[in-house]
């Protein structure tokens, strides 16, 4: 042991005591955003993480979707911190679809279908979306659920 020191880890100076709130049936909401196939539903793609790619090229994407007009990577999803509309509410967050891809991608909004291409969108929950191609790709909706 060095000469200076005293073998002590902490120096304790005050005590302080924590409340804990003894109710068993709490849980705190998560939120879990996807995608899910429109046309079969058990079809689910879970985005874990701040960020999902979407692409034909299977060793750089989360989803993968080999048809010939979408690009090797297609697009993004991600999740971004924002400020709150309301002043003093600190940060929200809030989905984003950037699309990085030679032919676009498209998603159904206000009754019609919208294209982005090489730009970001705003998503909301029930957003649906094609990669490449507004008739022939796969239609898929993104969708956030609250879970307990």
């Amino acid at each position: 042991m060095h000469p200076d020191y005293d073998g002590a880890l902490l120096h304790p100076e005050e005590t302080t005591t924590t409340q804990i709130n003894e109710r068993s049936d709490f849980q705190p909401l998560r939120r879990q955003a996807m995608l899910r196939d429109a046309e079969n539903p058990q079809k689910v793609w879970p985005i874990y993480s701040d960020i999902m790619r979407i692409g034909r090229k299977p060793d750089s994407n989360d989803l993968v979707i080999s048809e010939p007009w979408v690009s090797s990577s297609h697009a993004e999803i991600f999740l971004r911190r924002v400020t709150a509309q309301q002043p003093g509410d600190g940060l929200e967050t809030a989905y984003y679809l950037q699309d990085n891809s030679r032919y676009g991608t498209f998603y159904f909004q206000d009754g019609s279908w919208r294209e982005v291409h090489r730009q970001e969108i705003t998503l909301r929950s029930g957003t649906q979306i094609r990669f490449g191609s507004r008739s022939e790709g796969r239609l898929l909706e993104f969708l956030v659920e609250e879970r307990s």
